[in-house]
């Protein structure tokens, strides 16, 4: 069952950058934000659960991802699941100006351990919580 979640997990890497590619962001974000004000229940194991199985994923497509491509992945698999899920994107600066995406569930960051360095923007991207 768990091979089957992870081929799951990788066929959403390849629909977000396909999608992320092709419409970009802002088109993206304009169609979720349509059809997403329900409340979510929040369930931290099962959103590190689901968050594992897209790490494992990324590890086994032939393709290359970014961290926006995978927190949107990361952000349908857990709406899929009924898990309420924000996007943010931060930025850093200093010697060089770096951004990052990442998801966040119920406060704790999933997926991504690099999420601390980087300041949020005010106002998430994507939310569904």
């Amino acid at each position: 069952m768990r091979r089957l979640r992870v081929l799951r997990a990788a066929l959403y890497l390849l629909i977000a950058k396909l999608a992320l590619g092709g419409g970009g962001l802002a088109r993206i974000r304009r169609s979720a934000i349509q059809r997403l004000p329900r409340r979510r229940p929040h369930d931290v194991a099962r959103a590190q659960r689901i968050a594992g199985e897209l790490q494992s994923a990324v590890r086994r497509v032939p393709f290359s991802t970014n961290c926006l491509d995978r927190a949107m992945a990361l952000w349908w698999l857990l709406d899929r699941a009924n898990l309420g899920a924000t996007l943010r994107i931060g930025v850093r600066t200093g010697e060089a100006f770096a951004a990052h995406a990442w998801i966040e569930h119920a406060g704790t960051v999933l997926l991504d351990d690099g999420a601390p360095g980087f300041t949020p923007f005010d106002a998430p991207v994507l939310l569904s919580e």
